[in-house]
């Protein structure tokens, strides 16, 4: 049988002498000391599955540390963005802002390359010489870019359109947040929208209007957000004009 990526994973950052730790719950991995990058490595698996090679492992290591110095702001800006995060951290990132009971938005910074990403810093802002407003301006630009870049793709369930992404993004939970959400999804879906995030990559949104279809979609969040690699939470979300709140929670 063979060694499974994680395990390839961790023998690489070993022989390396690279620290890290691992969190069983997300299958998240925090690597480095100073300023600790948070690895999710689905995307590394995919390709692990697909062609068998363990040499992917190495190569995912070294585009990942090749790329760990932080940007300059002219490049870091345009890869900043706001992810919905599950409040019950183990160690609290310096910056975010409550969403709901459970979730926080965390202002992270994307490697497209390796699939990585990790949460912004103070540390990371005076690098920059940037302010948080500066930040936050920044992610709802590169959120707006790279919904316009997804793809929605629809599916018809019992006559309800459900609407669900496809994107070069590591994580969907960014799209969401997206200033120009209602533009691009409402004349498809309608608005306002229902939404679930079980998992850092699985978002499904459907119309308010469709009474009813939220208690179809309580066992399929559970059951996602139960063998979720990164779960977030199986709160039931509304998007509106007001923005976007938890009107209540699945199991």
């Amino acid at each position: 049988m063979k060694p499974s990526v994680e395990a390839l994973f961790e023998s690489e950052l070993k022989r390396r002498a690279i620290p890290f730790t691992s969190d069983p719950k997300t299958k998240r991995y925090s690597v480095g000391a100073e300023q600790p990058s948070l690895v999710a490595l689905e995307t590394l698996a995919r390709e692990y599955a697909i062609d068998g090679d363990p040499d992917c492992v190495p190569r995912f290591v070294e585009a990942m540390l090749n790329g760990g110095a932080t940007p300059d702001w002219y490049i870091a800006r345009h890869s900043i963005l706001f992810a919905l995060e599950p409040n019950d951290y183990a160690d609290s990132p310096e910056l975010r802002l409550s969403l709901s009971k459970r979730v926080d938005r965390v202002p992270i910074l994307v490697d497209q390359r390796v699939g990585t990403w990790q949460w912004i810093n103070r540390q990371m802002l005076e690098t920059w010489g940037v302010t948080v407003d500066d930040a936050t301006e920044a992610a709802s630009a590169a959120a707006a870019a790279a919904l316009c870049s997804a793809k929605l793709e629809r599916s018809d369930v019992e006559g309800v359109t459900l609407g669900f992404f496809e994107t070069a993004l590591p994580l969907k939970s960014p799209l969401l947040l997206a200033p120009n959400l209602k533009e691009i999804v409402g004349p498809i879906l309608g608005w306002p929208l229902h939404a679930v995030v079980p998992d850092q990559d699985f978002i499904y949104l459907w119309p308010v209007t469709a009474a009813g279809f939220c208690e179809r979609m309580g066992a399929v969040v559970v059951r996602e957000y139960s063998i979720a690699p990164h779960p977030v939470t199986t709160e039931l979300f509304k998007i509106s004009d007001e923005g976007m709140k938890a009107v209540g929670a699945f199991g």
